[in-house]
């Protein structure tokens, strides 16, 4: 049994009438609710049930449970029917519903909270493992709560029990029989509409024809009437608003596109006037400007030689461990049985030695301040190593990169191919073992060199400020690339015309297999003249190379060779076929020669390209601007996409939208609604987009470095276009956003406050009720405070307020006013 001060709680204030502790309690009764459940003898209840329940294996079991079965039977407002097991059992277990229901003892009992309590259960589908359906128990227990509530707010004052109820149970019911066959439902309406006593007697006709005279039944079972001006006006504004909004989430989708392009150019340009400010040589930083500009040869030849010998020994390091491996596939060889095996390894191995021979001679670069030809790997331009002094800016320390002496190394390497080649495997490996230790000792040392100057430009060098002609050292960039290509092509060019030739010095070929090698030499020198024909400038495998001025100090040497070359390299002209087998021999020894020289030239023209990608990146102040210029780019599809709105999408399957309007889309249409006035908006495609602004910033991200004027310009032009287009659409965007404000602010106006925040995990069980069913309980449970406080003889205010409601008159000034023009 609950204490007074629980009862108080729920059903409102102390000493309080019962209409204002009911309107205390309808403005949020989740959280009454809530309390109610918490209530140590509730909780008690709830949790002991729970435990039972889940443990019952038949329903047997629970109705022979008398605390069970008071939580059940109270849930569906049964709880009189405690005693009837038998009959609980039936009405749980029998179906309710389909085959065999016609005899069950459900159906045959009128009240329909019967009913409730077997579909509740359905047995008939879940049989016994209803006890382990949490649907099922949960449910139990929130209707246990809500009817246990409602029935310690009639322990202060009975009429909010049925008040209560009333509202929550009225919209279920259909009919004037149905109401007037619910005692509760019956006690409210006879108590609203001041019925005598003697109108339960009467014949349930004629009771249903006085409801229906006194009071219009049926506005008790719909929704609250929204015929009124204001609700229209509310109604129209709300669907106007739903008419614009996706109007303006597509113009919003393109605005925000446009807004973020012209964030990033904004800030892409502001770094580019900071970077020409600080680049400036007569501006404040006029010193260190002249002395960087002075010392870049230094850099240019100090990475360039870092990048020349770390491929170099990478490359050599992989042939050192091929010769050993060919050493221990021929050492155990025989002599004679395996002579042909023997001679290809040999060949295998000369190739080798060759390639090392070729990696460390072309590991050098021209110094772009001297001229020289110099070399870390070996002693060029000698004598002894070779030495870089470089310093990043003027308050950098000097710094100093030491080369090595690998000369020794390399004619160890050609004695023991050497001995391989005359068939001293053992001995050419033991040389491989000797001298590999001083390779190895410049192959680790270099990485930390490496790092060493990488680190000193890092911390030293944040932006290179000196002058330097970027458009042509990009040009020349690029050049290079490509004339290194075509020296790969040349290597693999000349050697398919040299093993032809090879081919065609056998004196014992027939004549078919000669006009078929012929036809195939005259076929690759066609190749071959693609690409040395017609000559280029910017091709420096036809014009000996180039040299580049980088600024006043300094100039880079890109080396070249010129394969048109008619004393030189006269055995390239397409016209030239070998004679004889004679001719095609020593032919054969010309080409080689070529493919080597081909083979030097693709790997000093990679070293220098090194350094003019030294000077694109590290040299160049716009480099730093590459990478935020690249993520603009990569992100305009995406961004383009995610411009498309609502209006005219479709959506899948899975509930993705897709084929919206989208505002920026070349050829995209105009986004335009009606509203339920007549009048249009429109906003209009922006179809220039891609062409005025998206292709342009494609455009200067290209030539950023290669052409920073024109990157720089083009930027400017996008921003320019870009902002046009931003200005446009806000002026389409603007009278539709105020339109919309304008219907919001007669929804904010007329629309019904928001209900609470939720306080608890129940619904409200009485949101269903309308408003007419809630000013009708209103008026019981006014009429039933007047008759409670008229039988005590109490004198009090609500007693004055009430008066007239005496004899169905109710005053216009308070208490249950306004309800008679329900009735």
């Amino acid at each position: 049994m609950r204490d007074q001060k629980e009862i108080d709680m729920v059903a409102g204030l102390p000493g309080v009438s019962g209409l204002t502790a009911w309107q205390q309690f309808i403005k949020n009764p989740e959280q009454q609710l809530t309390q109610f459940r918490n209530q140590p003898s509730v909780k008690s209840q709830i949790e002991e049930f729970r435990e039972k329940f889940r443990s019952f294996s038949s329903v047997e079991e629970l109705v022979d449970d008398y605390g069970s079965m008071q939580v059940v039977l109270s849930a569906f407002q049964l709880e009189e029917e405690i005693n009837f097991t038998a009959r609980n059992q039936k009405i749980i277990e029998e179906p309710y519903e389909g085959e065999g229901s016609e005899d069950s003892i459900v159906n045959q009992l009128i009240d329909p909270r019967y009913r409730e309590l077997a579909e509740a259960f359905d047995f008939q589908g879940r049989g016994n493992t209803v006890f382990t359906s949490g649907v099922v128990l949960n449910e139990i227990i929130d209707r246990f709560v809500v009817n246990e509530f409602e029935k310690s707010l009639g322990e202060s004052n009975p009429g909010l029990r049925e008040a209560a109820f009333f509202a929550r149970s009225v919209g279920e019911f259909e009919n004037t029989f149905q109401l007037l066959s619910n005692q509760a439902l019956r006690s409210v309406i006879e108590g609203g509409l001041q019925l005598p006593s003697q109108f339960a007697g009467i014949d349930i006709d004629q009771q249903a024809r006085t409801l229906e005279q006194r009071i219009d039944v049926d506005k008790f079972f719909g929704e609250d009437d929204e015929g009124t001006t204001e609700a229209f006006q509310l109604s129209s504004a709300q669907d106007n608003v739903g008419r614009l909004s996706p109007l303006l989430q597509t113009g919003s989708n393109a605005l925000n596109v446009l807004n973020s392009v012209i964030d990033q150019i904004q800030s892409i340009e502001g770094q580019l006037t900071q970077i020409e400010q600080d680049t400036d040589p007569l501006g404040p930083n006029a010193a260190e400007v002249a002395f960087q500009t002075d010392a870049l040869g230094e850099l240019i030849t100090a990475d360039a030689l870092l990048g020349a010998a770390e491929q170099a020994t990478n490359q050599i390091n992989q042939n050192i461990n091929q010769l050993r491996s060919l050493y221990q596939q021929t050492v155990g060889l025989d002599p004679v049985a395996d002579a042909a095996q023997i001679t290809e390894n040999q060949e295998a191995y000369n190739a080798l030695v060759e390639d090392i021979v070729l990696q460390l001679n072309t590991a050098d670069i021209v110094n772009p301040e001297t001229g020289v030809t110099e070399n870390l790997l070996l002693p060029v331009p000698g004598p002894g190593v070779t030495t870089v002094n470089y310093q990043p800016s003027s308050t950098a320390p000097a710094e100093t990169i030491t080369g090595y002496d690998l000369s020794g190394f390399l004619a160890d390497v050609q004695a023991a191919n050497a001995d391989f080649q005359a068939g001293n495997f053992v001995g050419a490996d033991t040389q491989i073992l000797a001298t590999r230790g001083q390779f190895y000792a410049a192959r680790n040392d270099l990485p930390n060199q490496r790092d060493a100057f990488e680190n000193n430009l890092e911390n030293n060098l944040p932006q290179f400020l000196g002058e330097v002609d970027i458009d042509a050292v990009s040009q020349a960039r690029l050049a290079a690339q490509q004339s290194a290509t075509n020296a790969s092509s040349i290597v693999g060019l000349v050697g398919t015309l040299e093993q032809l030739a090879i081919q065609l010095s056998d004196a014992g070929l027939s004549a078919a297999d000669r006009a078929d090698l012929e036809q195939q030499f005259s076929d690759t020198q066609a190749l071959l003249d693609d690409i040395l024909n017609p000559p280029d400038p910017d091709n420096y495998v036809t014009n000996g190379g180039a040299t580049i001025t980088v600024n006043g100090f300094s100039d880079i040497n890109i080396r070249g060779i010129d394969f048109n070359d008619p004393v030189l390299y006269a055995d390239l002209d397409p016209g030239v076929v070998p004679l004889n087998a004679a001719d095609a021999a020593t032919l054969a020894t010309t080409l080689g020669g070529i493919v080597d020289d081909a083979a030097e030239l693709q790997a000093r023209l990679n070293t220098d390209r090194f350094a003019l990608e030294f000077i694109e990146t590290q040299a160049n102040p716009i480099a730093s601007l590459t990478d935020e210029l690249q993520s603009l780019v990569d992100g305009l599809p995406a961004a383009l996409a995610g411009a498309a709105g609502p209006i005219g999408a479709e959506e899948d399957e899975d509930g993705n939208s897709s084929g919206g309007i989208n505002l920026l889309s070349p050829g995209g249409s105009d986004a335009r609604v009606f509203l339920n006035t007549g009048i249009s908006f429109e906003i209009e495609a922006l179809n220039s987009y891609v062409e005025d602004v998206e292709n342009l910033i494609i455009s200067a991200n290209g030539q950023l470095l290669s052409n920073s004027v024109g990157a720089t310009a083009e930027l400017s032009t996008a921003l320019t276009n870009a902002i046009a287009l931003r200005d446009q659409l806000r002026l389409d965007l603007n009278p539709v956003q105020a339109q919309s404000d304008q219907y919001q602010t007669i929804i904010d106006t007329l629309a019904p406050p928001e209900p609470p925040p939720a306080t608890s995990e129940f619904a409200n069980p009485y949101s269903a009720a309308n408003q007419f069913t809630l000013d009708f309980v209103q008026r019981y449970i006014s009429l039933n405070d007047l008759a409670n406080q008229q039988a005590a003889g109490a004198n009090d205010p609500i007693l004055q307020l009430l008066q007239g409601a005496r004899d169905g008159q109710v005053s216009d000034s308070g208490g249950a006013s306004g309800i008679n023009l329900l009735i």
